[in-house]
């Protein structure tokens, strides 16, 4: 049976989910089963891993149009009319040579995530025939107000054969916008947690940061960019290392909020608390040495990484979180906004071995019992299967 031609659209490369989750969708196909296409349109630290995964890589030369900020009122209004130019001239000018690419690649469906690929996407796959399918990274009608106010007036959930979500609620989100239940499927990949529990240790991250080999460590892993609670997160330190001094804190991740959260800690007083170690590739690996996470918002579903490595979570109370973090016996879902109750409940575990210990105990029962798998949703061979179904069909 002939392979399935699968164009995966990119846009920029560097560290963020939607980039994450584009990554692990292309690292995860089984490539005896499909041929991967990726275009990008911007280069970035991910690049290097992408080439690793045996699939096309191709750059398109077409720059994201930017917005620039200005203070003046009028300023503002040119410049954002300017900047919405610039995009209906990038996204025409992208389904140009994008219609041209599927034809002369036979590529066979089209996958999209972030919004302007999205409108690419299902614009280019409609006009050659092709199948087209989305993820929705986010909560539709807060993260994408604009596309969520036209849904009903534009075609691109008609040509959309079906959405992927890696929550319920992102899913009941799309729902409410008027997308069948039956055009989206929950995917959450079989979490093999008794092979991450006993992940090797490839480098001793305490010795190569100079900290003592029984320091804690409180873990922070996102972009460093506004709405990942990361301003909380370091308001919280002082009142954590008042009353347990043996702790660190990994601040993991890039962005433009970096040198802030630097300067704040210096203002603050805990710059010997706080590491900034930047993007790191070995993720599993640091998350296996830590003593917990952290992750003070609501406004997206993060950090994952953490429980399905046997690690406990904290995070602000949300029902995207709530479905990954059972409160008080798998982790903590605080209310609010508070840097103290953060503190509070990271001092109640830092303080207490015992309890921690089992609560990583009940993250190991959580996944053994359900097999890996989160009830009602798909794996990666699910949506394999579900793929080349579609594929055939059209065929």
């Amino acid at each position: 049976m002939n392979k399935i031609n699968m164009l995966i659209m990119m846009g920029k490369l560097n560290v963020g989910g939607v980039q994450v989750a584009n990554l692990g969708l292309v690292s995860s196909l089984d490539k005896d089963r499909f041929n991967v296409y990726c275009t990008y349109y911007e280069d970035g630290v991910i690049l290097d891993k992408l080439k690793s995964c045996n699939v096309n890589i191709i750059k398109i030369n077409s720059a994201l149009p930017k917005m620039y900020k200005h203070d003046l009122l009028i300023a503002k209004l040119i410049a954002k009319c300017k900047w919405r130019l610039q995009q209906v001239y990038f996204i025409l000018k992208n389904i140009k040579y994008l219609v041209r690419f599927i034809k002369l690649n036979n590529i066979d469906i089209v996958h999209t995530m972030d919004p302007l690929n999205y409108i690419i996407g299902s614009v280019s796959a409609h006009i050659t025939g092709i199948r087209h399918i989305r993820t929705q990274p986010n909560y539709v009608r807060t993260k994408e107000r604009l596309n969520a106010k036209t849904f009903k007036w534009t075609p691109f959930v008609k040509w959309t054969d079906f959405f992927i979500t890696y929550q319920f609620y992102a899913r009941d989100d799309l729902h409410k916008l008027g997308v069948p239940l039956n055009k989206i499927y929950v995917q959450k990949n079989r979490v093999d947690i008794h092979k991450n529990i006993a992940w090797p240790i490839t480098s001793d991250i305490r010795q190569e940061f100079g900290w003592d080999p029984n320091v804690k460590i409180v873990c922070s892993m996102s972009r460093l960019v506004p709405l990942k609670g990361l301003e909380i997160f370091v308001e919280m330190i002082p009142f954590v290392v008042r009353e347990y001094n043996n702790v660190r804190f990994l601040i993991l991740g890039e962005g433009p909020l970096k040198e802030k959260l630097i300067s704040r800690c210096n203002e603050l007083g805990i710059s010997d608390y706080v590491l900034f170690p930047g993007f790191r590739v070995d993720k599993e690996n640091i998350t296996r040495q830590i003593t917990l996470g952290v992750y003070p918002t609501a406004d997206t579903a993060g950090m994952g990484t953490i429980p399905i490595f046997g690690r406990v979570l904290i995070s602000k109370y949300s029902e995207a979180m709530a479905e990954y973090i059972a409160d008080g016996i798998t982790g903590y879902l605080v209310n609010g906004d508070n840097p103290l109750d953060y503190a509070n409940v990271v001092l109640k575990l830092l303080n207490n071995d015992c309890l921690r210990i089992k609560m990583e105990n009940n993250i190991i029962d959580f996944f053994s019992i359900n097999g890996g798998y989160y009830k009602d949703t798909i794996g990666i061979s699910e949506l394999e299967n579900i793929i080349i179904k579609l594929v055939r069909k059209k065929q």
